[in-house]
This record gives structure tokens, C-alpha cells and sequence, in this order.
């Protein structure tokens, strides 16, 4: 028999666990792709804000990198509370598929921030906003900034 390598048994070990968890997140794929690349987006235009306002610091850089880590906790959050959902109207025989309704919510609403924050941050860089992405940034700032209170 051959020997496997290390290198090798990694690779397939995180492949095989890779397509297993995009088969369990199905519908929730393409949000959660679509989140990691507005977060990666945020950050570098967060950065480069920063350095624009002569205000870079490595504390705040590695605060914001674990703060976008918990967001994974709070889409997985979203899909337990899909999973007891699901799994209460199968107990009352209710057939309602939900689906990952309430991971998809969660994971979009994170994506509509991200979104908010990069424009944030390229004004901040001084690139210029049509008027009307403006005045949707700073209504949607403002409530998202109310429901804070």
C-alpha cells in the first residue's frame, strides 16, 4: 500500500469538509460569498481610510478583523434558529420549508452594512458618490443608527 502524504491527507480532508458544508448551506452559498467579499472590500477601504486620516492602528485593524469573524456566529445563529424552526413544524406536522430563511436575512442584512460601511469609507478616501447613493447612505446610516438606541 502507498504511502499517503500529510500534505495530501490535509487536502482532502479539507476538501471532502469544504463540500460538505456549501451541500448543508445549499441556498446560502451565494450570500455567504457574497458577505465574505463586501467584508474583505470593507476592510481594505476601512484601512485605507484610516491611513487617509492619518489614524492607522493595529489594535483597531485586529479589532475589526474579529469583529467580522463573529459575524460567521451570527449567521450560524440564523441557521440554528432555522434548523429549530424547521424542526418544531415537523413535530406539529406543519409542512412550511423555510428553508435557511432567517440565515439568509441575517447574512443579507450583514451584506447591506458592509455595503453602507465601504461607502462610508470611500467618501471618507474622498471618492466622489453620485448624490443619490449619498442620500441613501446617510438615510440607511441614519437608521440603522436608531436602532442602535
Amino acid at each position: 500500500m502507498r504511502k499517503v502524504h500529510k500534505e495530501t491527507l490535509l487536502h482532502t480532508v479539507m476538501a471532502t469538509a469544504l463540500g460538505t458544508f456549501l451541500a448543508y448551506l445549499s441556498n446560502l452559498a451565494v450570500p455567504m460569498v457574497v458577505l465574505i467579499v463586501v467584508m474583505v472590500v470593507d476592510y481594505g477601504t476601512g484601512m485605507l481610510g484610516a491611513w487617509f486620516r492619518n489614524q492607522l492602528n493595529s489594535r483597531k485593524g485586529i479589532l475589526g478583523i474579529l469583529k467580522k469573524t463573529a459575524y460567521f456566529a451570527l449567521v450560524v445563529v440564523g441557521m440554528v434558529v432555522d434548523y429549530i424552526l424547521s424542526s418544531a413544524l415537523v413535530k406539529v406536522n406543519v409542512s412550511l420549508p423555510i428553508g435557511n430563511c432567517i440565515g439568509i436575512i441575517v447574512v443579507v442584512w450583514l451584506i447591506i452594512n458592509e455595503i453602507i460601511s465601504i461607502l462610508e469609507n470611500l467618501l471618507t478616501i474622498g471618492i466622489p458618490l453620485p448624490k443619490f447613493l449619498q442620500e441613501i447612505v446617510g438615510h440607511l446610516k441614519d437608521n440603522f443608527d436608531n436602532t442602535d438606541k
